[in-house]
């Protein structure tokens, strides 16, 4: 089954933040998502990477469910995954982002600037 997202409760202040699930060359790549409110979140990472060729996609499992994405951040994301633990949190905005929903997008776009600012460390 394909990922759903579920609509962020409070859209002003809500996030949804990524952790990439152990694994090694070969295996699946596999991430939980999560919504936090920025208020409540101690520490994130803010990936900042160029998409790419929006026509190439590979799948992923998202929460256990199927979810497409560009090469270019299959190719951070398998970078930046550990063989032995969940290692940080993540806001990337091709996940974090419901991208089918206009108007959740138009919302979250506006409020990058801060996403990033309030990173604890931009990933590039």
């Amino acid at each position: 089954q394909m990922y759903r997202y579920r609509k962020l409760k409070n859209p002003e202040t809500d996030l949804r933040l990524v952790q990439i699930l152990p694994g090694t060359d070969g295996d699946p790549l596999n991430c939980l998502i999560c919504t936090r409110s920025a208020r409540r979140i101690k520490r994130y990472y803010a990936l900042s990477y160029a998409w790419g060729d929006a026509t190439q996609r590979v799948p992923i499992l998202l929460n256990g469910r199927k979810i497409y994405i560009t090469i270019n951040l299959f190719t951070a994301l398998v970078n930046l995954r550990t063989p032995k633990k969940a290692k940080i949190c993540l806001w990337i905005d091709a996940l974090c982002i419901d991208q089918e929903n206009i108007h959740e997008r138009d919302q979250q776009v506006l409020r990058m600037r801060s996403i990033y600012a309030m990173a604890y460390r931009v990933i590039v």
